[in-house]
């Protein structure tokens, strides 16, 4: 089990561990992702990237034939819903990450092309959350969309390149979080949650403790994770924190953190992920956690941070 938390060891979970750059989704767009469809069908599919439990709304710029759409496993979403021109999808858990779904819907109208067809990729924890889907030509307004969300993107490379470049060269201890501006005049706050939080059924691991934390403008989870006997070492590649509800709002990851592998012993190990926190962290998040390739995930439900 974990200890009682204390200001001294989130210190040094902070700063003595390397910020590890989250790696990159590849053709996932975790924004608006515009897709332009010309009037001769491409050889390749135009992926699109859907998660169980994750929303994803597709709109065509033009009305569609009514019952005109295909999905493949159709019965394994929550919720398929089919509009004058829009297409909404919640897949269940009972699609597994690395599949892949043909989605076709054809045109009311007589322009071509008459139909278009989506490539879905199953994803363990990212989905797009809005498709937008264009036929020959794009609107001033779409040009405009994705260079804003490009402009942001880039924005938040800036300063994530600036924050790793002042860590590396900076005085470290408890003089870095100032220079950081990470501590404000309550320092940082701790949370023993011990079990007050809901492990998924499916869970690869289980969860013995957690501990959360809040600095000025980051938040940290420290859990103690326990591999299962007769299991493969684990090791997370990435994670998601998301705020549990109606339109739940993603955290910004920054670091995923473990010293080592989780092998099947009976010691429990240390994992740490650390995030961009809003001034508002009410409420309770699901943490996800994955190894590469998804195929053993670690999800908590329930999870809280320190009052401000």
């Amino acid at each position: 089990m974990i200890a009682s938390p204390s200001t001294a060891l989130v210190t040094w979970v902070l700063l003595t561990t390397p910020a590890v750059e989250q790696p990159a989704l590849g053709t996932c767009s975790m924004g608006i992702q515009h897709l332009e469809v010309p009037p001769v069908p491409r050889e390749k599919l135009a992926l699109v990237c859907i998660s169980p439990g994750q929303t994803t709304v597709i709109n065509f710029d033009a009305d569609l034939a009514m019952d005109s759409m295909t999905l493949d496993g159709a019965e394994r979403f929550t919720k398929v819903e089919f509009g004058a021109s829009t297409v909404k999808l919640i897949p269940s858990e009972k699609l597994r990450p690395g599949d892949h779904l043909r989605l076709t819907v054809r045109f009311k109208d007589t322009a071509a092309p008459s139909s278009v067809t989506l490539l879905l990729g199953v994803h363990v924890a990212q989905a797009v959350p809005f498709v937008s889907v264009l036929r020959e030509t794009r609107t001033v307004e779409s040009y405009q969309q994705e260079l804003k969300t490009k402009n942001e993107e880039l924005q938040k490379c800036i300063e994530e390149n600036t924050r790793l470049q002042v860590e590396s060269t900076g005085p470290g201890g408890l003089a870095e979080l100032f220079m950081l501006g990470l501590l404000s005049d309550d320092g940082i706050s701790s949370k023993l949650l011990h079990k007050n939080f809901v492990e998924a059924p499916t869970n690869a691991l289980s969860a013995t403790g957690l501990v959360s934390y809040r600095a000025a403008n980051r938040a940290a989870l420290m859990l103690m994770l326990a591999n299962k006997a007769g299991m493969a070492p684990w090791t997370a590649e990435s994670a998601t924190l998301t705020r549990e509800g109606k339109n739940g709002m993603g955290l910004r990851v920054l670091t995923v953190w473990q010293p080592r592998p989780i092998e099947n012993s009976a010691e429990d190990s240390i994992l740490v992920v650390e995030v961009k926190a809003p001034d508002d962290l009410q409420g309770s998040y699901t943490l996800k956690l994955w190894e590469a390739g998804g195929a053993r995930t670690v999800t908590l439900h329930g999870v809280t941070f320190p009052a401000p």
